[in-house]
C-alpha cells in the first residue's frame, strides 16, 4: 500500500454504510463515507473520502453522531504510506 491513504481497520464503522467519523476544527465530528481498497492485518486503504492529515475517531463504546463534540485525543491521524 505504497503512497496510499490508510487508517486502522478498527476506525471503520458500518452503521450508515462504510465510513468514519472525522474530527472537525471545532472539535466536533462528522460522518464521512469512504471507499476502501487493499488492506493488511492492521490497516485499510482509503481510496476516496479522506485526505492525508485528517483525523478519524477511535473505536468507542459510545454511540457517535455527526456534530457531537469530542476530545481531540479521541482521534487518530490518517497517514499516507
Amino acid at each position: 500500500m505504497n503512497n496510499a491513504i490508510t487508517i486502522p481497520k478498527e476506525a471503520v464503522r458500518r452503521d450508515n454504510g462504510i465510513g468514519v467519523f472525522v474530527l472537525q476544527p471545532d472539535s466536533s465530528i462528522k460522518w464521512q463515507p469512504i471507499k476502501t481498497g487493499a488492506s493488511d492485518a492492521l490497516r485499510l486503504e482509503v481510496v476516496t473520502g479522506l485526505k492525508d492529515g485528517d483525523q478519524v475517531a477511535e473505536p468507542s463504546d459510545t454511540t457517535l453522531k455527526s456534530g457531537a463534540k469530542v476530545t481531540p485525543s479521541f482521534a487518530m491521524k490518517v497517514r499516507a504510506q
